[in-house]
């Protein structure tokens, strides 16, 4: 009897096994398949958001494109215009901080007027309801100034007071002068043997290169009579007459200068729209 149940226990063992591995193999596959499934959505999903990353980045590369093309147009209009854009008129769109560039490429002294009246306006806000390439309103008008016309008679002091020395809220001799596009001024303070900022409305200024006492080290200055803001390296370049030099001067660090230009007797310098500095020598005539 044994050996006929035998056989019938090994064949219901065989069978519960291949049960077992069947429900397995099933269970496999229907995992297999979820995370088939997973990964196909996970696919899909980046697909798309790749798709819509590159539509964003092709967006915004036309609009830059577009933005550039117009700054270079308002370039030109300036340039052919000797600086000037004092259009009550402007309707077009100078957006962005990028435009400033332009402005401080140009003469100061004009700028400061130029840049106010736009940002008084609210042209140098964005509007995304105007073409950035839309120049056609925009008009560039010499001012009428009629041959009788009268300026105001009466100054202000800016900066420093009726005594000479060497305080914050003084002078000693003063010569040369930057205005910057905020009317933030530049003094070279010249027997206080320093550069001075001064902003707007300050009752004091600071000293922003040398004010160590006259010397030919890097953190001096002897007799400096002009400046100027290089606004591409951000630095000041200032003519240091007692040292027969010209100076370069970051604005950043503002401990050191170095030395650009020596052996020359310099009395003034300027800097024209393509970064080219120009140094007056006194002692050659050139």
């Amino acid at each position: 009897m044994s050996s006929l149940l035998l056989p019938l226990v090994l064949g219901v063992f065989t069978a519960i096994i291949t049960i077992q591995q069947q429900n397995a193999a099933r269970e496999q596959r229907n995992q297999d398949r979820n995370a088939t499934e997973k990964q196909r959505l996970e696919d899909q999903m980046a697909a798309k958001q790749l798709r819509e990353l590159e539509g964003t980045l092709s967006d915004n590369c036309y609009k830059d494109d577009a933005f550039d093309a117009y700054i270079k147009e308002i370039g030109k209009m300036m340039q052919n215009n000797h600086g000037w854009l004092t259009s009550n008129l402007v309707t077009a769109t100078i957006a962005r901080a990028k435009t400033l560039t332009i402005f401080r490429r140009l003469d100061p002294t004009r700028n400061i007027q130029i840049i106010r009246f736009l940002y008084e306006t609210g042209q140098l806000g964005e509007n995304d309801n105007q073409s950035a390439l839309d120049i056609s309103t925009a008009e560039l008008l010499i001012p009428n100034i009629p041959l009788n016309a009268k300026w105001t008679q009466d100054g202000g002091t800016i900066a420093g007071s009726s005594e000479q020395d060497s305080g914050v809220n003084q002078l000693n001799k003063p010569y040369g002068l930057y205005v910057d596009d905020d009317q933030t001024v530049f003094i070279a303070d010249t027997w206080n043997h320093r550069i001075v900022e001064w902003k707007s409305g300050a009752t004091s200024g600071q000293a922003v290169a040398g004010g160590n006492g006259p010397g030919n080290q890097p953190n001096q200055l002897n007799r400096p009579v002009d400046v100027l803001v290089d606004k591409d390296t951000d630095s000041l370049i200032i003519c240091s007459r007692g040292n027969q030099r010209v100076v370069r001067w970051s604005r950043r660090s503002r401990k050191n200068g170095e030395t650009t230009i020596e052996n020359i007797d310099c009395l003034g310098l300027t800097m024209d729209d393509q970064g080219f500095l120009y140094v007056s020598n006194w002692e050659k005539h050139d």
